[in-house]
This record gives C-alpha cells, sequence and structure tokens, in this order.
C-alpha cells in the first residue's frame, strides 16, 4: 500500500467515480459521473427499480474561493443497487487558462441530494481549464506550441531504496522534487515511470504547472486483457481530473496489440482531452499513433567498441548534427516525438558505476577514475547530449533519465547520500544550462573523452558553428562570449557576438578559433547573455578540445557553474 486510504459515509447515493474534463477552447467543463445507488433492488413484483438524484454543482477558484459558476443542478434517473453514468457540461466564461507560467485551479463542488431534499454524498474536486493536444509534430497546451523540457522519476524503483523510508509522503520533500528544483533547471516536465505516484504527487503537480506524462506499471508483462483493461480505466478515472497530467503512457519500452489498437481507442473515447503513447509502438503498429517516445541510446553498444555498428567511425558525441542510422526514424515519423531516456552513463549516490555502466566508465577511465571524474564524465556527456537532442528542433520534447530511483541498482539518480537532502549532483548544475529555453551550443565532437577522433593539431584553424536555440514564442537577442581556457582556467582567447534566434527555432553562427601552438588539453565556454540580462546569469556550453598528441593524457579545466 502506497498511497492514502480513506473511509467516507454517504446516504443512498454516492459518486463513485468522476471525471472532469475541461475545454479552454470552448469555455466548458464537462463531468462525467458514475452515481452508485445503494438502496435494494427490486424484490418483489411492483417494488421500485428508479429513484430520483439531485446533482448540483459549484465552481470556484481554488486560492480565494469566489464563486464563478453558482449551484446548477439536474435530477438524474438512478437505478437501484447499481450504477448509473451521468454527463453533464457546465460553462465557464473567460476562465483563467491552467499553463506552467500560470498554473490557475479551481474547484469543483459536487453534491447529491436524495428524493427528500436530504444531502447524499458531497466531494471537492481541483481541476484546471487547459487544452493539451499536437499539431503535427509537436505539442500545444492552450491552442500554442509548447517545447517538453524534464526529466522521468521511476518512484516505484525508489519504493525499493534502502534510504526510501517515508519520503515519497513528505509533502514538504515531494514539493522541493516537483516544484522547487525543476523550476531551478527549467523544466517544465516529467514523466512517471513504469508505476504512478500517490495522489498528493499530481496535486503539487497541479499547482506547481508541471506537465505530466503518467506510465502505468506496465513495462515486460501483464494480465489478462480484461484486467488491465479494468485497471487501465480504473485509473484513468482515478487521476483523470488533474490538468498537470497531459499524457497517458500505456507501456514502457514494449508492444501490445490489445492495448494499442483496442484498449487505447477505447480509453479515448472516456477521456479525449488527453494524448496517449504506447511504449515503442508506432503507426507501423497502431491505427492511431500520436506520439512515440524514443530512447535513442547511443552508448549501449559494449560489445561494438562503442560504436553503432562493428567498423562504424567513433560516435562524435557534442556534434549537434549526427544522427545514428538506427535513430533517424526519429527524423522522418509522421507522430510526435518525445525522448525521454538517452545517455546511459548512470551512477550511485556515492559516485560507483551502476550495474548497467560499469563497463562504460571502464571503457573511458580503465581500471582507474576517482567520484570526481565519474560525475564530471556524466555531467559533462548528459549536458552534450540534451544539446544534441535539443538542437533537433522537430523532436517535441526532451525528457533526461533519471532524476529518481533507487540506489544500487541497474541505474541510477543524480542525487547525492542521503536522498533526504535532495542534494545535485553537477549534473543537474549543468542541466540548468543545456535545458533553458533560450541557449547557445557550441557544435563541436568531444576530443578530452572520446578515442578514436584525432585531436586538434597545434596552431591550426577551428571552423565550427554556434546553434542558438529558442523554446519561446517570440524571437531572442543576446550576446555570445566564447572563450578558450588553458587547464588552469588561464584565458587564451575571447571574441563577442551577438545573436538572435527565430521563436521556435534556432541560429548558426560561424565561428573561426586559431588553436594554440602548445599541445595541451583547453576548454572551449560558450556563455549566452539574453538581450536585458537575466536573473540566473549567462547560459553555458563547453567542449573539451585535445591539441597535440591523441594518446597523450591532458589535463583539463573542470569550469564549475554556479549551483542552481
Amino acid at each position: 500500500m502506497w498511497d492514502e486510504v480513506e473511509v467516507s459515509f454517504t446516504g443512498p447515493f454516492r459518486t463513485d467515480r468522476l471525471l472532469l474534463l475541461p475545454s479552454a477552447e470552448r469555455g466548458e467543463l464537462k463531468l462525467k459521473l458514475d452515481i452508485r445507488s445503494f438502496l435494494p433492488a427490486q424484490v418483489q413484483y411492483g417494488d421500485p427499480m428508479w429513484d430520483t438524484c439531485r446533482v448540483e454543482v459549484t465552481v470556484r477558484e481554488k486560492n480565494g474561493g469566489r464563486v464563478v459558476v453558482a449551484p446548477a443542478g439536474v435530477r438524474q434517473a438512478v437505478r437501484r443497487d447499481n450504477r448509473t453514468r451521468l454527463e453533464l457540461t457546465i460553462p465557464l466564461q473567460n476562465p483563467d487558462l491552467w499553463s506552467p507560467a500560470e498554473p490557475f485551479l479551481y474547484e469543483a463542488d459536487i453534491r447529491l441530494l436524495a428524493g427528500d431534499g436530504s444531502l447524499s454524498d458531497r466531494l471537492t474536486r481541483t481541476f484546471g481549464m487547459r487544452d493539451f493536444d499536437r499539431d503535427g509534430r509537436h505539442f500545444r497546451l492552450n491552442g500554442n506550441k509548447i517545447m517538453l523540457r524534464g526529466t522521468n522519476i521511476t518512484l516505484h524503483r525508489f519504493f525499493e531504496d534502502p534510504a526510501c523510508g517515508a519520503l515519497p509522503w513528505d509533502r514538504d520533500w515531494v514539493r522541493r522534487l516537483l516544484a522547487e528544483i525543476p523550476q531551478a533547471v527549467h523544466w517544465n516536465a516529467m514523466r512517471i515511470c513504469v508505476g504512478i505516484a500517490p495522489s498528493f504527487w499530481y496535486e503539487i503537480a497541479d499547482s506547481a504547472g508541471l506537465l505530466l506524462q503518467n506510465e502505468w506499471l506496465y513495462w515486460q508483462s501483464h494480465g489478462w486483457d480484461e484486467q488491465i483493461r479494468s485497471e487501465y480505466t480504473d485509473w484513468v478515472w482515478a487521476d483523470g481530473s488533474h490538468p498537470s497530467i497531459v499524457i497517458w503512457d500505456a507501456i514502457n519500452e514494449n508492444w501490445d496489440d490489445y492495448v494499442g489498437n483496442r484498449l487505447i481507442p477505447e480509453l479515448k473515447e472516456l477521456d479525449p482531452t488527453r494524448i496517449w503513447d504506447a511504449g515503442y509502438m508506432t503507426a507501423e503498429h497502431m491505427g492511431l499513433d500520436e506520439m512515440d517516445e524514443p530512447h535513442p541510446y547511443v552508448m549501449w553498444g559494449h560489445s561494438t567498441g562503442f560504436a553503432d555498428n562493428p567498423g562504424d567511425p567513433p560516435y562524435p558525441l557534442g556534434k549537434l548534427g549526427y544522427w545514428p542510422e538506427r535513430n533517424k526514424q526519429i527524423l522522418t515519423s509522421n507522430a510526435v516525438q518525445l525522448v525521454n531516456e538517452y545517455g546511459w552513463v548512470w551512477l550511485w549516490r556515492d559516485g560507483t558505476p551502476a550495474l548497467l555502466t560499469r563497463e562504460v566508465y571502464g571503457h573511458y577511465f580503465g581500471g582507474s577514475s576517482t567520484v570526481a571524474e565519474r560525475r564530471a564524465f556524466q555531467a559533462y556527456w548528459l549536458q552534450l547530449q540534451t544539446e544534441w537532442l535539443r538542437a533537433e528542433r522537430s523532436l517535441a520534447g526532451v525528457l533526461a533519465f533519471c532524476y529518481l530511483t533507487d540506489d544500487l541498482g541497474f541505474t541510477g539518480d543524480w542525487f547525492t547520500n542521503p536522498v533526504s537532502e535532495l542534494n545535485g549532483t553537477v549534473t543537474l548544475d549543468w542541466f540548468r544550462h543545456c535545458f533553458s529555453p533560450t541557449a547557445v551550443f557550441i557544435d563541436l565532437a568531444d576530443t578530452r573523452y572520446i578515442r578514436g577522433l584525432p585531436a586538434r593539431e597545434p596552431g591550426g584553424r577551428l571552423d565550427f558553428n554556434l546553434v542558438g536555440v529558442n523554446d519561446l514564442a517570440e524571437n531572442a537577442a543576446g550576446e555570445v562570449r566564447l572563450r578558450l581556457l588553458d587547464n588552469s582556467g588561464g584565458e587564451l582567447w575571447t571574441t563577442e557576438r551577438n545573436i538572435e534566434i527565430p521563436a521556435w527555432g534556432k541560429q548558426f553562427l560561424p565561428v573561426t578559433l586559431e588553436l594554440p601552438d602548445t599541445p595541451g588539453g583547453y576548454l572551449l565556454l560558450a556563455e549566452y547573455s539574453a538581450k536585458g540580462g537575466g536573473e540566473s546569469g549567462p547560459v553555458l556550453s563547453r567542449r573539451f578540445l585535445r591539441v597535440g598528441n591523441s594518446r597523450e593524457r591532458y589535463d583539463y579545466f573542470e569550469y564549475q557553474p554556479d549551483k542552481p
């Protein structure tokens, strides 16, 4: 048992299930209710089989309690000892819309009155007026394009963590996890992965404006079709009023014809206000493929020498236009593409490689590396892969994996011990930059860690692009300061350039750099400052440059960004 359980007492009629489905475009709220009658069914011929129940609904602003819809009601015939479905549409004129920037919330107060006018049941449910759909290969929120930036939580794995304790039920801890830290690193979205969360988690996400991809506990297996139909249906009824949940995710990394082609269309009838995902099922497997969730783990080819296929050139980490052949279908699909897993560089909280990544760190460091070195490598790898994905503007969103999971397992998260304090590693520090809505990235392959790529020639000329990306609905302008630092942080070269990035787009800015004559390890650092400044300082991108001997071990300057 991992969610709250309560006992409630009602009269003869009870709201057994309730779903609040808003339409911001039409300015209305649809209520779907299943009313349960506890009155005995017909015992003798002539006994009543139906009764009349009055349903009254009042809508208020959650903060302040101002009534926006006065009590409105209808009379409904309710079958005895049964469930009766009622659908009711309530107009809301000029509603305040729910969004990450302004997560405005309402409350619906639902009262069931018996035939004599006595109160039989009453409940209050929070909702937000918002629309979420797709337009081509991108998502729309309230009619406007939105790019998702965020992460994943595998909560049910965290339940197995020795340090879990009562943390998932500590509201202050969860609020920091779901609201404070994500806002500091520019995340607006999160996937609740392979297992749903306690109800109050969704309430916190509602109030924080966090967009959720809510994934069922289905990875490798499931029960009978009718069992999964019952569980999925209950799931939609239970969580479907939360405005934060914008995507129902039926499957993780799997295929299921019954779920994809029979159950999802049925549940779309119950809740037409959200998008459905079905794991690895695409238009090839489904009649309706609204979105895909690709997992481009370009790291995982241990048996092929960390190349895409035997004989392929080394993976050019940091080269923004590079796409492995096996991942190119991501670029050609007509469905929305939400990348919600990538990296394959997990560490445990003490800095030890996770069970799936021991070979990774062995490959890049040999048999000897420190905790600080491994954490720095992880942060750099994930920063560059995040930049790579965000530079592909046809993607609808990028969610890094994994923000919170069990320690000492196959993967890992980005916190240090004790997890109760939620102190992030340097990976979270760099996420604040590569996930910034507007940023400028360096388009160069790493030559520090990646084996097989030639070192840069001392005194040579290096031509490359800066790539500006913009997730905002208006053009962004600012200045980029580019610096080359030696292994002690000394500045060897600098230049400043202005850049304007179109709304939702990207902008290339060519740069030429004369490399130092002295062989060694260097850091190229880009600092983007938006016009008019910003509260959090410049947005950073970086690349390590090996100049000289490709086999020589050089030292590099580890630039430390500020904590978010």
